[in-house]
């Protein structure tokens, strides 16, 4: 079966097992090449930090020092720096998942969505660029909504859009989280994320969007319909609670 690794990643062929074994086939050379070139990028990284008085044994190690800040902050300027020049997937994943912190905030911040909207999602890429959309969800905030907001409207960046769509649920502008319900209202039409759409609405306490939802409660993906009723059972006792 001849398959292209540079189209958008389908969920859909991971139910097809000929297709998706097609798929790792083509994958497995480009795999190779990328964890060979992975193992001597994390030592030059780890290298530099070391260099910084920064005592790590590997760059997964980092992730240890998040539940100490100050370590962690020493450590940043570095990460993200990598982050931004790596052209190599696996490091790029690694490091998204380093910056999947909330005190990454302010600065991995700008990075993180220059690298979301800049990276394909194709079979390559996929697990990247949904680690940067993982680390947008935990460090958002309204100063890049309009930014979010480009993001999870372009089509081409696919499932990826997953988190960021959740992010969108974290905005706490009055008149911005109006604007994001009804960004999440009309991917509620978007089948490859409309139920992280749900969960941002319920997010936001977004009563308004309740009878779009109803629609839901019926949809064929058993998780979305369970999304769903959870967030009509929270509006209606929102309802209830603001007739009292």
């Amino acid at each position: 079966m001849q398959v292209d690794i540079n189209q958008k990643f389908d969920k859909k062929i991971l139910q097809d097992t000929n297709a998706f074994d097609a798929i790792l086939h083509s994958l497995q050379p480009i795999k190779q090449k990328h964890e060979k070139e992975a193992d001597e990028i994390k030592k030059i990284i780890l290298n530099e930090l070391n260099n910084n008085e920064l005592n790590y044994t590997s760059l997964e190690n980092v992730l240890q020092t998040k539940k100490d800040v100050s370590a962690y902050k020493e450590a940043l300027p570095i990460l993200i720096k990598w982050f931004i020049k790596t052209d190599n997937p696996i490091i790029k994943e690694s490091l998204a998942r380093e910056l999947t912190v909330s005190f990454a905030n302010p600065s991995a911040l700008k990075p993180l969505i220059k690298q979301f909207k800049k990276l394909p999602d194709n079979w390559i890429w996929h697990n990247a660029k949904w680690a940067i959309g993982n680390a947008l969800e935990v460090t958002s905030d309204d100063s890049i909504f309009e930014d979010l907001v480009q993001s999870v409207k372009n089509p081409e960046n696919g499932y990826s859009r997953e988190m960021v769509v959740l992010a969108l649920g974290k905005m706490k502008n009055p008149n911005i989280k109006d604007k994001a319900s009804d960004v999440l209202i009309d991917l509620l039409n978007d089948d490859e994320v409309v139920g992280h759409a749900i969960i941002g609405l319920r997010k936001l306490n977004a009563v308004k969007a309740k009878d779009e939802i109803e629609k839901f409660k019926n949809y064929p993906t058993a998780w979305v319909r369970d999304e769903a009723k959870k967030t009509i059972a929270k509006f209606e006792k929102l309802e209830n609670e603001q007739s009292k």
